[in-house]
């Protein structure tokens, strides 16, 4: 980090802390305030008793100022303590604000946007350094190791003019400069410290793609998982993953000899500076009695101040190199938001098709593609290519082709995830009109209703009627008696005593909140992906029962699907190549669907 930006820096840090939590600023300042005092205590201490030997003073009054001064030490220590505590709590929610903080920025992005590899890749390096500690936990840390440092500066620059002695001008005199010249050692160190420490860190944070992401998948804190361990078992894995980290292991250790040696040799000579330090104060101490006697107790407790003040500048400037480090990640994690534009995942009003008084072909219409291409980012052709279509209301159609052949795509475009670069799509109910059963759905680890209705629980138990309906509805029934906490039942292992489901369960549930939302118009993505030929018969049967006042859209790879519908598309490389219902396409012996009907039918006869 440029020396110019360090004041920035710090600054940025500062007002990110008090946008997420105003309280931990102050409770921090009050923090290292009582954290700087408890420092010096000690150092009291010791000066008091070595005033008290050196005046002789009688066992007793020993005694009662030992024990005064203990108790305001134990005082001093509790409120400490307490602040210690009251710290922790508030650090921890002002980390769980800036979690809080880019989820949000991930919820508000575009789902173009949040795909494009150029995203992933940033996210991922993000993630590397703040996993391996260069986040806004360690902006935490340091700013608290810096205002305490800075506390133990102001309050040890404070204290020693007063300790030398006002009234003699060679003694203030021999002090001012003794402190000048401390200070400037100590500034010309820290300088060379935090130069050194910044080099380190740039070094390490270079090496993130080649050894961290790979350090947190072989340890078996990242990647390697229950499911990964099958097969690890089952080919062998192991020693292959391990010569993996092995060979990561060495990069972090080439990384040691050329990275960490520099602050190495940096943090000797600061150690060094500071003895120097140490003995010079001593030696001013032992010059300044020439110009005027001052008792023993106070001597030491000069230099222990002059030494204690040189150690924070040292320190600060260690701990701002790393403040930097943090600071950086922080800034590149809310760039990264900031740089979205919401074009890509914006649905422009010219996509939205609502009908008109009197027309009547337009009013049987529920959806319909006007021409629509599509490229993703580098990408050397268009996946979808002036794509037309046009779906009536109620009509159930079956979307096929293989893979690649741009059905997901033309999906996401369908939802708004996506905007088409040519073309519109105009829909009758408008987005809000559409629900989507994805293939990759997600399922939280929150209880059923929430899951289903993505309400709170207060408000699921006013909707319970609605929820177990469209539980019904989806074919959820059977399994939903045996849960239980019905509605309220959490679904996972991963909070408290959750309830795992079957990957044909959770498409029930995936299905039961399309439902739910009572859209007019349902997509279904591979909805019997999961489920056995049987429960697959199930499936279509029960969704011709509930969809009859629905359009429905069916998205596979398994053709049996065709068999329900009122119409085909078949698509090939992003094209519309066939369109009628299932019987008219068989009728095509030349035809591409007539192929793959065959190809699956095959094994079945």
């Amino acid at each position: 980090m440029k020396k110019n930006n360090v004041w920035d820096s710090l600054t940025m840090g500062v007002v990110l802390v008090r946008k997420l939590d105003g309280k931990k600023l102050l409770t921090m300042a009050l923090k290292t305030l009582a954290g700087a005092v408890v420092t010096l205590v000690p150092m009291f201490l010791s000066a008091i008793v070595v005033e008290m030997l050196g005046n002789n003073m009688e066992a007793e009054k020993m005694v009662m100022l030992t024990v005064g001064n203990l108790t305001a030490v134990f005082l001093i220590c509790a409120v400490y303590a307490w602040l210690e505590k009251k710290n922790e709590l508030e650090t921890e929610c002002c980390i769980q604000e800036y979690r809080l903080l880019k989820s949000r920025g991930i919820m508000q992005m575009s789902y173009a946007e949040l795909e494009s590899p150029a995203f992933k890749e940033s996210l991922a390096r993000i993630h590397a350094e703040e996993s391996y500690g260069f986040g806004f936990p360690l902006l935490l840390q340091c700013l608290e190791e810096i205002l305490k440092n800075g506390w133990l500066m102001l309050i040890c620059v404070f204290l020693v003019p007063i300790l030398t002695g006002f009234g003699n001008i060679v003694r203030l005199f021999l002090t001012v400069c003794f402190l000048g010249l401390t200070a400037a050692l100590s500034l010309l160190v820290a300088a060379f410290v935090k130069k050194a420490n910044d080099k380190s860190v740039a070094a390490l944070q270079e090496t993130f793609p080649e050894h961290i992401i790979v350090n947190d998948f072989l340890t078996y804190e990242g990647g390697i998982g229950y499911k990964e361990l099958k097969d690890i078992h089952m080919y062998s894995f192991q020693p292959l993953l391990d010569d993996c980290y092995q060979k990561a292991l060495g990069q972090m250790r080439e990384y040691d000899k050329t990275g960490a040696g520099m602050p190495s040799v940096a943090e000797g000579l600061s150690l060094a500076v500071r003895g120097i330090v140490l003995c010079g104060s001593f030696l001013l101490v032992i010059l300044l009695q020439h110009y005027g006697q001052r008792p023993p107790g106070v001597a030491l407790l000069t230099a222990s101040c002059i030494y204690q003040m040189s150690a924070a500048i040292s320190a600060s400037a260690a701990m701002i190199s790393h403040y930097g480090a943090a600071v950086k990640s922080v800034k590149k994690y809310i760039d990264l938001f900031k740089k979205k534009t919401g074009k890509s995942g914006e649905t422009s009003n010219s996509q939205i098709f609502r009908t008109k008084d009197g027309e009547q072909e337009s009013e049987q219409t529920a959806i319909e593609f006007c021409g629509v291409s599509f490229r993703y980012p580098d990408a050397a052709c268009d996946t979808i290519s002036d794509f037309s279509l046009k779906i009536k209301k109620n009509q159930r159609i079956a979307l096929v082709g293989e893979n690649g052949s741009g059905k997901s795509t033309l999906i996401k475009l369908l939802c708004g995830l996506y905007s088409p670069e040519k073309g519109e799509i105009r829909l009758a109910d408008g987005l809000e009109g559409i629900s989507a059963v994805f293939q990759d759905f997600a399922l939280f680890s929150l209880e059923l209703g929430e899951n289903i209705a993505a309400a709170m629980p207060k408000e699921t138990k006013n909707r319970e009627k609605e929820i177990i309906s469209a539980v019904t509805q989806a074919g959820f029934e059977e399994r939903f008696h045996t849960l239980p906490d019905g509605i309220h039942t959490l679904l996972n292992r991963d909070f408290g005593d959750g309830v795992d489901v079957s990957l044909g369960e959770a498409q029930r549930i995936a299905l039961a909140r399309a439902i739910y939302k009572n859209t007019p118009v349902i997509v279904l993505d591979e909805p019997t992906a999961a489920l056995d030929p049987l429960a697959e018969y199930r499936f279509y049967r029960d969704i011709n029962q509930v969809m009859e006042d629905r359009t429905v859209i069916f998205v596979s790879h398994r053709l049996s699907a065709c068999r329900f519908c009122d119409l085909v598309a078949v698509m090939d490389q992003g094209k519309l190549v066939d369109c009628a219902s299932h019987e008219e396409l068989l009728k095509k012996k030349n035809s591409r669907y007539f192929e793959l009907w065959n190809t699956q039918a095959q094994f079945y006869q």
